[in-house]
């Protein structure tokens, strides 16, 4: 099984869109954490991603997605500001 944990730049922009976000990544079983300089907070959390400025770019660590990894991003992809895509342990 592949251990590496992608990294995606995402956008929020709007109160309506953290919302989506959260309903969208609240469906899978895996992790998320948004990743803004120092600060990281979990993903699923709108309380959380509120603390962070969600208007900017933000990274967004997928953990333990690897059997839905294909859905997960598709299903991220409205909040994707680039097809790249990070791995780390």
């Amino acid at each position: 099984m592949n251990n590496l944990n992608p990294i995606v730049k995402v956008n929020l922009g709007t109160i309506a869109k953290v919302q989506e976000f959260v309903k969208t990544v609240s469906k899978f079983r895996g992790n998320f954490d948004l990743i803004s300089g120092n600060y990281m907070v979990d993903a699923k959390s709108i309380l959380g991603i509120f603390s962070l400025n969600y208007r900017d770019d933000i990274d967004l660590r997928i953990i333990d997605a690897h059997n839905e990894m294909d859905e997960v991003m598709e299903a991220l992809r409205p909040f994707m500001t680039t097809e790249r895509v990070e791995l780390t342990a």
